[in-house]
């Protein structure tokens, strides 16, 4: 291998590049001329030309065609026989190797520069940017959708040790945001009210039991979120749910909550009604009246509860259903 030449950062990087394309041109020729020596064997400065350390190597009557022959006794700088038309800048080695670096190069300089244009322009109306991103990503829902897929599964350690330093490291902020959005949501989203109260109310009855929860809290329930809702407002039409209490029909406490059974039947949504704060305070954890109890599924009842053993209606209640 030739010594590194007395050049800038830049030149020796390209030389280096050109040096291993040369190897591959090397290879190719050694495949397709097995029986002649392969003539560019060094690379040579302005200051060296090719004939002369071609010759080095091997006479010119040994170096293959004639027109590679002739190209290379004429040459007095490098070899030019299939020149590219775009001139290379300051080359090292053979213009055409070096004229392929440098449009790549070029390429590499251009995306540079688009993208600190783009940064440029994006920081002077951040506003513009961010709609023109929400704009790309609703026409493009699925391709976004499957990138960041892709992007999470390639670097998802990373993104993981991430997500666990920000946290750490922004928890008050973090807890402050949650909080505000979920203030936010209370107010305007009834689904998520009726969620955030069926989890909170099943994990603190299971905490008190000392037993844990044993599946996701709307698995238990046997529907979704939007079920839930849709099954509670059936029963109180054009009610506000977020001004009512989701009452148990058959209280928590007569079920052995310990197991995955006995907690599906319990949480069953067959088992949930709306009544109101005075109505919910006022049956407490009685046995449901008989009206109540013929809304829930037989195989939801505790074990041993009879309909002989519920009332038909509770005192002071206009009827059975409601106060």
């Amino acid at each position: 291998m030739l010594p590194k030449p007395n050049v800038s950062l830049h030149q020796r990087s390209l030389f280096s590049c050109a040096q291993s394309i040369r190897y591959c041109v090397q290879e190719t020729w050694s495949a397709r001329y097995p029986s002649l020596t392969y003539p560019y064997t060094h690379f040579t400065t302005r200051t060296q030309p090719l004939s002369v350390a071609a010759t080095k190597v091997a006479a010119p009557d040994t170096f293959a065609p004639q027109s590679i022959r002739k190209s290379l006794l004429t040459t007095t700088t490098v070899h030019t026989s299939y020149m590219p038309k775009t001139k290379a800048v300051n080359p090292i080695g053979y213009d055409c190797v070096n004229v392929l670096v440098q449009k790549a190069i070029n390429k590499v300089v251009t995306k540079a520069k688009n993208r600190a244009r783009e940064k440029e322009r994006n920081r002077a109306d951040p506003q513009a940017n961010r709609d023109r991103a929400n704009a790309w990503r609703i026409e493009n829902t699925e391709r976004k959708a499957a990138a960041d897929r892709t992007w999470f599964q390639s670097n998802r350690e990373k993104r993981l040790w991430d997500m666990k330093e920000y946290s750490k490291n922004n928890r008050v902020a973090i807890n402050k945001a949650v909080k505000l959005r979920e203030a936010e949501r209370r107010q305007t989203d009834e689904t998520f009210v009726i969620v955030k109260r069926m989890r909170a109310r099943l994990g603190s009855f299971t905490r008190s039991k000392n037993v844990p929860k044993q599946g996701h809290t709307f698995t238990l329930i046997g529907t979704s979120p939007a079920g839930l809702v849709e099954h509670l407002q059936s029963q109180a039409p054009g009610e506000n749910l977020k001004l009512m209490q989701t009452d148990h029909v058959f209280p928590l406490s007569k079920y052995n909550i310990g197991s995955t059974d006995a907690q599906s039947m319990a949480m069953h949504m067959s088992n949930l009604q709306p009544l109101t704060r005075i109505e919910n305070k006022d049956k407490t954890d009685r046995f449901p009246t008989k009206a109540m109890a013929a809304k829930v599924e037989r195989w939801a009842w505790p074990p041993g509860i009879t309909e002989d053993m519920l009332p038909d209606i509770y005192p002071g209640w206009s009827t059975p259903l409601r106060m």
